[in-house]
């Protein structure tokens, strides 16, 4: 999670309790917001282990919100991503 310095900056901050849409990704109030710095697998993504395949991106989802447990998130915006989410809309890191 990103800690960003407000002083002096006029910023859109997004406040409230994130839901995991996946080990990258949250969405809070209806907007989605990609984690700046964060790589994980997809949700419904595997991976290789041991000769079979795990869920690792169900571990890494299950992971991030252990790690948010409920608590309010305070988000501010980077920079646009040059992605769009199916249906519009601009992803913010």
């Amino acid at each position: 999670i990103v800690v960003v310095s407000t002083i002096g900056m006029a910023v859109d901050m997004i406040i409230g309790r994130a839901s995991v849409i996946d080990g990258d990704t949250i969405e809070i109030h209806g907007h989605r917001i990609r984690l700046w710095g964060i790589d994980a697998p997809e949700s419904c993504q595997t991976c290789p282990k041991g000769g079979t395949d795990w869920r690792c991106g169900q571990q890494a989802a299950l992971a991030l919100d252990a790690h948010l447990a409920g608590h309010t998130v305070a988000c501010a915006p980077l920079a646009p991503s040059r992605r769009l989410w199916p249906g519009g809309g601009e992803m913010y890191r």
